[in-house]
């Protein structure tokens, strides 16, 4: 009985003492996916994608959020294949797909993206620390990250935030 109540007012003591330092909120949110890695790399996610639902273009993919998540973790993002009809959720870390129907994304590019072209592509992670370096500022953050092709070349659009702003990069894939 003692050793719980011991256990329980320690454990008290330690949650107030990082709660109060601001450290639960940095254990909890995922604050610059560019230094994140995943168990499901992009070159798996492709991979999982063409066996799956045996595609091989799509508009764009992108890593982001899901829409519908309060609380950003990195548990909370996913690959997103975006088809003409649907789209493709693949969890970065189980590997785990989901199709969804969805409202037309507008496709200003209108330019398909063959998903080998995305494997040979640089990693997202270099392609992110490449957008922060663009903006300047130590304290950029990269969000999240759309492949896309323009005029018959892939770019990453990364979006980076600095302070409370966001503003979109892009890099040559």
């Amino acid at each position: 009985m003692m050793k719980k109540l011991v256990f329980s007012v320690a454990l008290v003591a330690v949650i107030g003492i990082t709660g109060s330092l601001g450290l639960l909120h940095a254990a909890f949110r995922l604050d610059d996916i560019s230094e994140q890695e995943y168990r499901v790399s992009l070159k798996e996610a492709t991979a999982i994608f063409e066996q799956e639902f045996h595609q091989s273009e799509v508009e764009s993919i992108q890593f982001a959020a899901e829409k519908e998540t309060d609380k950003v973790t990195n548990a909370a993002y996913e690959y997103l294949f975006f088809c003409p009809d649907k789209v493709i959720a693949i969890h970065p870390t189980t590997g785990k797909t989901v199709a969804r129907t969805y409202a037309k994304k507008e496709n200003k590019n209108n330019e398909m993206i063959d998903v080998s072209e995305a494997v040979k592509s640089k990693k997202p992670q270099t392609a992110m620390k490449e957008a922060m370096t663009v903006c300047g500022r130590k304290d950029a953050k990269a969000e999240n990250w759309e492949m896309i092709k323009k005029g018959g070349k892939l770019y990453y659009q990364i979006q980076v935030a600095v302070d409370d702003e966001a503003e979109k990069v892009l890099i040559s894939a």
